[in-house]
């Protein structure tokens, strides 16, 4: 259950490190 969300977080970290590269 817990590997789930850190998944999500690291998608949304990723996501956040594009739009910060952008």
């Amino acid at each position: 259950a817990g590997s789930g969300r850190l998944r999500v977080s690291v998608g949304q970290r990723k996501i956040a490190a594009k739009v910060a590269k952008k």
